[in-house]
């Protein structure tokens, strides 16, 4: 029985090239195969554009993202859905009001970045990296803002 697909037979494929790309930063499929509970022939399958059918079952790639501790095929499933990703930093918590500063301190850099490439009347395509940078480095403290707030919420 064949059903159909919702996205566009490239997001598929990009989604197997985001998997050999995994698979290679864990160091080739046998060091990946040891890291999780599939052979190294079936992560051949799982990155291979002709065999379409095949895809890593998500317990796999989440013990191979982690074992890297990057959410190479993570993030590119999140962007074909329109979402980013945004890591949670471990360890000792800020507060906050702590938060709330990084946030106020990374939006103004998201402001002088902009305010800088406007200077001129246009924005060159180094600038908009930096804007980008800026804005996704703000984005990530808003939602580590976000998670401070709700750590330090009344249980």
């Amino acid at each position: 029985m064949t059903g159909a697909r919702q996205l566009p037979e490239r997001d598929y494929l990009a989604l197997k090239a985001e998997t050999r790309a995994l698979v290679k930063r864990c160091g080739g499929q046998e060091a990946a195969a040891a890291s999780t509970r599939v052979s190294h022939q079936a992560l051949s399958r799982y990155g291979a554009l002709e065999d379409a059918p095949n895809f890593a079952p998500i317990d796999v790639v989440a013990d191979l993202e982690a074992e890297i501790g990057e959410p190479v095929v993570s993030r590119a499933l999140a962007g074909l859905l329109g979402f980013t990703l945004v890591k949670v930093e471990a360890g000792a918590q800020l507060t906050p009001a702590q938060r709330f500063a990084r946030v106020m301190k990374e939006t103004h850099e998201v402001n002088a970045a902009f305010a800088d490439a406007l200077s001129d009347g246009a924005i060159d395509e180094a600038e908009r990296r930096a804007i980008t940078r800026e804005a996704r480095d703000a984005i990530g403290e808003l939602e580590r803002l976000i998670v401070a707030l709700n750590l330090d919420a009344p249980q």
